[in-house]
């Protein structure tokens, strides 16, 4: 199982900040020391991390169930994937915990004051969620016959096999509906 968490931090744009140099990726098999250190540090026990720096300081990990639990992430060992993911199960205060140890740590403390982005629900904006299987689509968009209707069907959201780093991905999802706008124009002559 992969539990992925991400997080994004407000980037002040100071020099400090400036100076910090993004990670574009960093697995446990090519760089065993640092994560060792981290767990024998912080235990926290990742797979993976990255960070990104534009509108916040964005920060994605791949972390170990067992240092979830032995963190006091996720309250109770679960079998069921949704179950053990359940917001209910996930102690949201020791996720926000959980993160920002591990982007102080994964950047050497060189980030000052840390404060968490706040997302669309007016909450800091970290989640956790199970990144084990992937989905893509075949097409972008399709035209199919409803009702003796032509219907422009198009994908929307952050579902790109790239690393969204601008926070939330409303932007990205809004280009999406522009772009279908204009297909719907010339598939309807509009």
């Amino acid at each position: 199982m992969a539990i992925a968490i991400t997080a994004n931090f407000i980037n002040r744009n100071t020099t400090e900040e400036a100076k910090v140099e993004e990670i574009s990726g960093v697995a446990f098999i090519f760089n065993q020391k640092f994560f060792k250190d981290l767990n024998e540090k912080t235990g926290i026990d990742l797979e993976n991390i990255v960070y990104y720096k534009d509108d916040t300081h964005y920060f994605v990990m791949t972390a170990k169930k067992t240092s979830l639990l032995d963190k006091g992430v996720l309250r109770e060992d679960r079998t069921d994937t949704a179950m053990l993911l359940s917001p209910e199960n996930i102690d949201k205060t020791a996720l926000l915990e959980y993160a920002k140890e591990a982007a102080n740590f994964s950047t050497n403390f060189a980030l000052p004051n840390l404060e968490y982005a706040i997302n669309h629900y007016g909450q800091p904006d970290v989640a956790m969620f199970d990144f084990t299987s992937m989905f893509a689509a075949l097409n972008a968009s399709r035209v199919i016959d409803r009702h003796g209707h032509r219907l422009l069907m198009g994908l929307v959201g952050d579902s790109l096999l790239e690393v969204r780093h601008q926070g939330s991905s409303l932007r990205l999802s809004a280009s999406f509906c522009i772009v279908n706008v204009l297909n719907s124009k010339v598939l309807y002559h509009i």
